[in-house]
């Protein structure tokens, strides 16, 4: 064939698009001109024809999109919580995230309401180790659900190494596909994490690209309608997840897990406050902070909560001598701005008062009283 009839062929390529908007039946993708404008002018691959296929088959004007019947997610926890969701739970070490994340895991498999938080009916769940004790883990389990009902399976990575002599690592791919398979072939349809650390050797941590081995596999889960939940260390401030930030942002919700300095004191078990640092599905239903307390009696761990008022909170620490704004919010994790609003308001109804920088207690306001809600 000569250069000319070459030059001929190709000027006869068609690269206008014609769309018709009346037209409702899908086209086969052999008929769409884009489509044979990819083969001609690229090599065949199957990626790309697969690709280019998918981009037909699920993409819509918005008439047909109002149109179609979309199934809704079904809640697990409250409305917050749904099935492929991903979640974290995050607090500094020994602030009670593991605690937190076992009753939860509990509470799921048994199809009992969690907190305020309704559960309307038992999931299969699986518990995934990283670092705990199966001795301490074996404790802990029994001290928060005494009555077991089968639905909460336990994998320990010190298990394996010991009776199988393998290193659990969820940054390779062997294990990412067999944990997968197991909970599809099991229908496991809630998924934690404890913890990312332990669980992810040889993930950089403050890299984003490291994060991407391992969220593909999460997203995968997702869409096999599996919910997971990710427990993780906080970074040195407490405020916020260690690490690269863009773990969030395929989050349904993050929960802050912070020590309660009102219930420092307890000797056998131990305190915290639950906040919602994020919140995908906040229809007005989830609390943005709780308070939560563990507390072991006569073999057995009873779990309390109520609803946090940082009002009254900031208004206990002045009590009991805090006096800047800076210090109340370091003990609280929260930010100087959240503090100054909740001071501001005791000032406005006469509890404490304002000695340059300092907060101190209104002169007249000596005996116990709680602010008004």
């Amino acid at each position: 064939m000569s250069t000319d009839d070459t030059d001929n062929n190709e000027s006869k390529i068609d690269y206008t698009i014609n769309f018709d908007p009346n037209a409702r039946a899908v086209k086969p993708i052999e008929e769409h001109p884009l489509f044979h404008l990819a083969k001609e002018k690229e090599p065949s691959c199957d990626r790309q024809e697969n690709a280019l296929t998918g981009i037909y088959k699920t993409t819509m004007d918005d008439e047909s999109f109002f149109m179609k019947d979309i199934s809704p997610r079904r809640a697990i926890l409250g409305s917050w919580f749904r099935e492929g969701s991903l979640g974290f739970i995050f607090g500094r070490r020994g602030a009670g995230k593991t605690w937190f994340a076992w009753d939860m895991a509990i509470s799921i498999s048994k199809g009992i309401n969690y907190g305020p938080w309704k559960c309307e009916m038992p999931r299969k769940t699986l518990y995934v180790d990283g670092e705990m004790p199966l001795r301490s883990m074996q404790e802990r389990l029994k001290l928060l659900n005494p009555n077991p009902t089968g639905n909460l399976f336990i994998m320990s990575r010190e298990r394996l190494m010991d009776e199988a002599r393998m290193l659990l690592n969820l940054c390779e791919s062997c294990w990412q596909e067999a944990l997968l398979t197991y909970c599809i072939e099991e229908k496991i349809k809630v998924v934690f994490l404890d913890n990312l650390s332990s669980l992810c050797w040889g993930m950089k941590e403050n890299e984003a690209d490291s994060w991407e081995q391992v969220l593909s596999w999460l997203l995968m889960l997702r869409q096999s309608g599996i919910a997971i939940i990710i427990v993780h260390h906080a970074n040195r401030d407490g405020n916020e997840m260690r690490g690269t930030s863009r773990r969030e942002d395929a989050a349904d919700w993050v929960i802050k897990v912070s020590p309660n300095f009102k219930f420092a004191k307890i000797d056998k078990g131990t305190a915290f406050t639950t906040t919602f640092t994020k919140n995908r599905e906040d229809n007005g239903d989830h609390e943005e902070s709780m308070d939560w307390t563990f507390i072991t009696e006569d073999g057995k761990t009873n779990v309390n909560w109520k609803r946090t008022d940082l009002v009254e909170q900031v208004y206990e620490m002045i009590k009991e001598g805090a006096e800047y704004c800076s210090d109340i919010a370091e003990g609280f994790n929260r930010s100087k701005m959240e503090i100054c609003r909740c001071a501001k308001k005791l000032q406005d109804m006469g509890f404490i008062k304002k000695e340059g920088q300092r907060y101190v207690l209104a002169e007249y306001n000596v005996v116990e009283i709680t602010p008004p809600k």
